[in-house]
């Protein structure tokens, strides 16, 4: 492998993608007949511990297959087998939807118990409610039950709890109506009494299907909670260690990770929720995860693949 061959990528690399993008040694392309060189990232993520000011934990997010560059044997770029800089910033871009999301996903997984305790939220569940405990003192409920004195719209939603009921084996659908699911008995069985027995079912729900309460019954009251929770849980995920930090770099990560604003008071009220939840703990002025919650999330991150692995650049 030539040196110059080497600055060539290198210089072009700097120069077309910015100092955070490296790039791996060209290798021979057989059939295409060209060195390929692989771009990469090494992303510093700076973590800051509000309570220790001066010092700082510096994370490395290592983000691999964001593109390549392609050169021939007169050492001249070939640009359109190379990956544009618009090519670049996109794969980044789906880099950091995925990380933020795998936090979601992890967040979500060992909190749900905690999350499911929020009044505020609770309300919204409503229709599942309904159908526990109707259930649960009836061990049936026909589809005249659905229908009765519901208008057509509240009809089609109960009709599509009900798919998500079944989806998770909550319940089973006979001919004419529908009766506990195996998931359903094995929770009601459990469970010290109803209340927890609903309580429990909900978390299950959060947990399974988040995704589809915020896209297919547009639960986006959701959004707000977990996305401040995944605020204060995502540096902690990377640090491995609890990181206390104040309400306004809270908003300040928040404001970072979703591109979005939050009016103070209502992030001093969501913060309040999370608390009283136990889904995160508070110092004084400070606030972290729930050291016995952030072991969980640890733990799931360990057993998940690593998302260079998972990550599928754009062409």
């Amino acid at each position: 492998m030539s040196i110059m061959l080497e600055q060539v990528v290198q210089r072009y690399a700097f120069s077309h993608y910015g100092n955070l993008i490296l790039v791996d040694e060209p290798e021979f392309d057989e059939d295409e007949n060209l060195y390929v060189s692989t771009l990469r990232s090494d992303y510093p993520l700076i973590i800051q511990d509000d309570r220790l000011p001066k010092k700082r934990t510096v994370r490395v997010l290592k983000i691999g297959n964001l593109g390549t560059i392609s050169i021939n044997s007169d050492n001249k770029i070939v640009k359109e087998k190379t990956s544009s800089r618009d090519d670049i910033i996109a794969n980044l871009n789906l880099f950091f939807e995925l990380w933020k999301e795998r936090a979601e996903t992890i967040v979500i997984s060992a909190s749900a118990d905690n999350l499911v305790r929020i009044s505020r939220l609770r309300h919204f569940f409503d229709p599942i409610d309904s159908v526990l405990i109707y259930l649960w003192d009836t061990h049936k409920m026909f589809d005249e039950d659905i229908n009765t004195a519901r208008l057509i719209g509240r009809r089609r939603k109960m009709r599509l709890y009900l798919n998500l009921l079944e989806g998770l084996e909550i319940v089973r659908r006979v001919e004419d109506g529908y009766v506990e699911g195996n998931m359903f008995l094995s929770l009601r069985d459990s469970a010290k009494n109803e209340e927890q027995f609903r309580d429990t079912v909900i978390s299950h729900i959060i947990r399974e299907r988040y995704s589809t309460l915020r896209d297919i019954f547009h639960l986006t009251i959701l959004e707000p909670t977990i996305h401040i929770d995944n605020s204060i849980y995502l540096p902690e995920l990377e640090a491995e260690l609890t990181v206390y930090r104040s309400a306004s770099s809270i908003e300040r990560d928040y404001r970072y990770y979703y591109e979005r604003r939050i009016n103070p008071l209502d992030l001093k009220l969501t913060l309040k929720r999370l608390e009283n939840a136990q889904a995160i703990s508070r110092r004084g002025n400070h606030y972290s995860g729930n050291e016995k919650l952030l072991k969980e999330m640890i733990t799931l991150k360990k057993s998940m693949p690593s998302l260079t692995g998972e990550f599928s650049i754009r062409a």
